[in-house]
């Protein structure tokens, strides 16, 4: 139970880092309107890349192929996820500004010395 919880929060730190990074490397879209604190913005239409996590030790991690890391978010509340050479599925929901997400089936296979999978897993 513990272990499961912690992976739900090391997820959603990553989903987290990842939404802010995709919002700040735009720089030269336009400015959206500015929305109520009440109104979802949707995480669908976009399969997002980890490009960095900072966790609350302090500890940093980057891939060095961003690529490697991806979360998809479907309009149906499911996840998948790609961490490296691993895959795992679930479920998320939204409300207001919070994201949940419950990690479900997960492939786990030997990737390669260097891989930060379990990491954007956790």
């Amino acid at each position: 139970m513990a272990r499961t919880r912690s992976s739900l929060v090391a997820l959603s730190v990553v989903v987290a880092s990842l939404v802010l990074a995709a919002c700040a490397h735009d720089a030269a879209a336009p400015t959206p309107p500015q929305m109520s604190a009440k109104r979802e913005q949707p995480v669908t239409g976009t399969v997002w890349t980890w490009t960095s996590s900072l966790s609350n030790d302090g500890k940093r991690w980057t891939p060095a192929d961003p690529n490697a890391y991806q979360i998809e978010f479907t309009p149906s509340g499911t996840v998948a996820v790609r961490a490296d050479c691993d895959r795992a599925a679930g479920t998320y929901t939204t409300d207001g500004r919070r994201l949940t997400i419950a990690r479900g089936p997960s492939r786990l296979a030997a990737c390669a010395p260097g891989s930060l999978g379990n990491e954007y897993l956790r």
